[in-house]
This record gives structure tokens, sequence and C-alpha cells, in this order.
């Protein structure tokens, strides 16, 4: 295997730029290629069996290249763990979660503050209205990060997770106070929720209309962090 040479997401290539065919093929790769077999003839059974060979090293390149990245944010967050002395702004929004959590803080939209939760705003007939957020003192996604980054490090950011996202710069590594944003609320490269960083590999984040403040481990894949502290 030492021939081999890896090029942007495809299939390995052996010396002589060929695509590997692996030695062995499970079940359900015979079972794929006689179903095209039977379909196409048997002239173009060579060019299926390539084919399956191609789609089979694929998935171990991509397979591996998830795995490389879960053990590399583990590995971080784990390096971050060798104490258990908590750093100063680990502390402060633990503490502040904490008293949150401890409260039943729930979501409201539109409401929260640098300096605390207020009330929710109407969103004219939406999930909030429905929920009752213009009766609820709490935070929603964009306003509970303000609260938290402004709580530990004194630093004002913007409210919403689109300026947000642009106010921040992108780091691999989480630390206390990064913002998390993720792949599954993106919508044409803009962010529609945000989370905090913690530290000791925990989240804090203002759900939805209905739910509570709450906190949950970092994902390990499907996220983007974003610095706003020094």
């Amino acid at each position: 295997m030492s021939g081999i040479r890896r090029r942007g997401g495809r299939a390995p290539l052996d010396v002589n730029g060929s695509t590997v065919v692996p030695t062995r093929f499970g079940q359900a790769d015979l079972a794929r290629i006689d179903k095209a077999w039977t379909t196409f003839g048997s002239a173009d059974r060579s060019a299926f069996i390539r084919q399956a060979a191609v789609d089979k090293a694929e998935a171990v390149v991509n397979g591996d290249t998830l795995a490389r990245e879960e053990e590399r944010r583990a590995e971080a967050i784990a390096r971050k763990h060798d104490t258990d002395v908590l750093t100063a702004a680990e502390a402060e929004l633990f503490a502040a979660v904490a008293e949150l959590i401890g409260r039943r803080t729930p979501y409201a939209w539109g409401g929260g503050t640098i300096t605390g939760p207020t009330l929710g705003q109407s969103d004219g007939g939406g999930p909030a209205d429905r929920a009752g957020d213009v009766h609820k003192i709490g935070f929603d996604a964009g306003s509970l990060e303000q609260y938290l980054i402004f709580r530990a490090f004194q630093i004002e950011i913007p409210r919403t997770p689109q300026d947000q996202f642009r106010f921040g710069w992108a780091v691999d590594e989480p630390r206390a106070g990064d913002l998390v944003f993720f792949d599954e609320h993106m919508r044409g490269g803009s962010p529609e929720y945000v989370a905090t960083y913690l530290g000791r590999g925990c989240i804090a984040e203002a759900g939805a209309s209905g739910k509570l403040i709450s906190m949950r481990a970092l994902p390990a894949t499907g996220v983007h962090l974003r610095r706003v502290a020094p």
C-alpha cells in the first residue's frame, strides 16, 4: 500500500495512475454487479465490476476521512480536559448556563440582551406566538450567545446568527467562548442558528419556541467554529 497516493477525495490510485481494485467483494457488491449484468448484458459485466470497485474504494476513502476528522476533534477536546481545573472563561460560562438551566429559563423569540433574559416578541402568528413567547422571559439563539460572551469576556457581539458568523473568525479546535454553527442550519452559506462552546466538550443553546435553555455535547462533525474572543 505504500505506492498508493490520494487525489482530492477520489478513489486511491496506484503508481501507474490506475484505480486500485479491491481483491474481494462482499455479498452486497456481488449482488449489485449481478443485477446490473442481468439488466445491461454480459458484454458490460467487466465495466460494472470495475465501477463497483471504484465505488467501494471511494467509500473507504471517504469513511477514513470522516473517521480521521472525528478522531482529530476528539483528541483536541481530550487535550483540553487533561486538567481538572476550569479556565476562567469555562468557569464563568458554566456558571452562567447552570443558573439559566436551574431557573428553567425558556426560549423566547426576540427576547434577551447582553445583560439577561427579557420578554419575547411576536413573530406575527408563527411558532413563537403559538408557543406564547410574548409572555415568556428568556433568550433566543442569538441573544443567548450575546449574553454568554458578554458575561465571560465583556465583549459585545452582534445579535443575529448571521452577523455573529461574520463577526468571528474560523478556527479548527474548540475553545471556551467559541460560537458553534451547524451544517443542518445553514441556508445558502448563511447560518440560521448558533450555540456557544462552554469547554469540556459541551455547548449551550436556546433551541426553539417551547424549549428551555439546555446544554449538550459538541457534535464531532457537521459544525463550524467561529472565535469572537482573543
